[in-house]
């Protein structure tokens, strides 16, 4: 959608848009689609962002990510999908067939692709140029879905769990044949998302849960989530942190993006998000239970709010305002919290699936991928795209350019 039509719906430098797309059709938005609401909170949003912002609406976007047909038992993909802002067009560059359900996807220095299986899987697939090649875990372990490059570009940090005893472990492997150098004991169970900073130090979320056949949740009144920092050079144990609500399972994570007056960025030592899925006993409790925590210094503080979201915080990406977005696709929504707000983290969209997210540091601009298409946001403008044939994304992206 051209970006006047936006201006004339009343968005303006602090709007916020909403999407609505028919849960029974992934055919093409129209404008009737997506917008269904306009909303303006301008309170406490910092002016830097839109100051230091270059006009970048008509620049395309290329994201790593990974899709099936909507039929249940097709194959799944993955590959470069483009976003033509200017022309208004999706299209899909390149793609590669996998062997199963992918999770976490990297874009590696050299400018290939790991795609990680869903837990529990037990491949790994990297990708360059025409070339892919399988990989697998070690017997007895199976893999996380996540893994995180080492700040020198030569290593591979994955997270993986024993079969038997369910024990976490960072599993740390060569980027160029992706061979096990080393297997570090995380301390917890089932971690999931893991993310290095500026200091070489891993954060680890784990979901706590452990898991029975076909990965069944077993056990959940002994579920115990929790936050940890590791060295990555030695795997040594940093710290742990823990909710007083034993029932949150800590999953996704993403760095706050801060700009300085002068516009330089940095990601690190500031906000971590965390996004978190409720596993409580009763239904009420668990559908208003808080989807998003934020770390800071030594301790973590849940965000209130979101009962829009039904207690599933999906993906999780930096947002404006040094802020985060939590998607939720089982409440058809996605949210908006940063630092300046007072009170709780606020809905700003409604849509039909909602779940992948990335962001663009420069601009601030968060990118959406739902059941329709493609969305991008920032405070300055909304659009939507359309998928080039009917796709459905799975959980997570990569901004690549």
């Amino acid at each position: 959608m051209p970006r006047r039509h936006f201006l004339k719906a009343g968005i303006t430098q602090a709007g916020l848009f909403a999407l609505m797309g028919s849960r029974s059709s992934i055919a093409r938005a129209t404008s009737k689609q997506i917008i269904d609401r306009v909303q303006s909170d301008t309170e406490g949003t910092s002016a830097i962002e839109s100051n230091q912002r270059g006009d970048a609406s008509h620049e395309a976007s290329i994201f790593l990510a990974s899709w099936r047909q909507p039929h249940r038992h097709s194959e799944h993909y993955a590959g470069l999908i483009r976003a033509d802002w200017q022309r208004g067009v999706c299209s899909v560059e390149r793609a590669v067939r996998l062997p199963g359900r992918p999770h976490g996807l990297n874009v590696l220095q050299d400018g290939s692709f790991l795609m990680v299986g869903v837990r529990p899987a037990r491949w790994l697939m990297h990708w360059h140029e025409n070339h892919q090649k399988l990989y697998e875990s070690d017997d007895g372990m199976t893999l996380n879905g996540h893994a995180v490059a080492s700040r020198d570009h030569s290593l591979v940090y994955c997270t993986e769990s024993r079969r038997d005893d369910q024990r976490g472990y960072i599993v740390v492997r060569d980027a160029k044949h992706f061979e096990v150098i080393h297997r570090w004991p995380t301390e917890g169970i089932e971690p999931h998302q893991l993310l290095i900073d500026q200091r070489q130090r891993l954060w680890i979320a784990h979901g706590g849960i452990r898991r029975g056949t076909g990965d069944r949740k077993v056990e959940l009144d002994a579920m115990a989530s929790q936050l940890s920092c590791m060295d990555s050079r030695d795997g040594s144990i940093l710290g742990q942190w823990s909710l007083p609500d034993r029932w949150l399972s800590m999953r996704h994570l993403a760095w706050a993006h801060t700009e300085a007056a002068s516009g330089s960025s940095e990601f690190g030592d500031g906000l971590l998000g965390i996004a978190m899925q409720a596993e409580h006993p009763s239904a009420t409790t668990r559908v208003h239970a808080p989807v998003l925590a934020v770390f800071s210094g030594d301790r973590i503080q849940t965000i209130g709010g979101g009962t829009e979201a039904r207690g599933y915080g999906g993906d999780i990406s930096a947002a404006p305002g040094g802020g985060f977005c939590v998607s939720s696709n089982r409440g058809r929504t996605l949210l908006w919290w940063h630092p300046q707000q007072t009170g709780d983290i606020k809905a700003i969209a409604s849509i039909d699936e909602p779940y992948a997210l990335c962001h663009r540091e420069r601009d601030s601009t968060v990118y959406l991928a739902c059941a329709l298409g493609v969305a991008r946001w920032n405070r300055q403008e909304a659009q939507m795209l359309a998928w080039p044939k009917p796709m459905m994304l799975d959980n997570h992206w990569v901004l690549r350019s």
